[in-house]
């Protein structure tokens, strides 16, 4: 198995944890990116365990992450921009088993 269908494997497979898949829904089903209060909120999990599977899907490649003041101050003691997530612009598609469209295929099922 090469390393991208290995990834995308990979990717699948996480969303297969309940929590994780929750999660992900949530953020993809939003407007804008949603912070780890939010997910919680939303999900009624744990912050530092929305943080945990958040960043597992970022590791994964389905979210990706963007820091933005929510506040509307800027400047110096306006904080530290949120950590947000939303939904990856990549696409993840697996098939099982992996088709070959090669012209030894063309003839039919072997």
């Amino acid at each position: 198995m090469d390393d991208a269908r290995a990834a995308q494997v990979s990717a699948v497979a996480a969303l297969a944890e309940p929590t994780r898949r929750r999660l992900y829904d949530h953020v993809v089903g939003q407007g804008g990116p949603v912070s780890r209060d939010e997910a919680a909120a939303a999900t009624a999990v744990p912050r530092a365990t929305v943080a945990f599977h958040l960043d597992k899907l970022v590791d994964e490649g389905l979210l990706d992450v963007v820091y933005e003041r929510r506040t509307g101050r800027t400047g110096p003691g306006a904080g530290r921009p949120s950590k947000l997530y939303r939904r990856a612009a990549c696409d993840v598609t697996v098939s099982l088993p992996e088709r070959r469209y090669g012209a030894e295929h063309r003839g039919g099922p072997p």
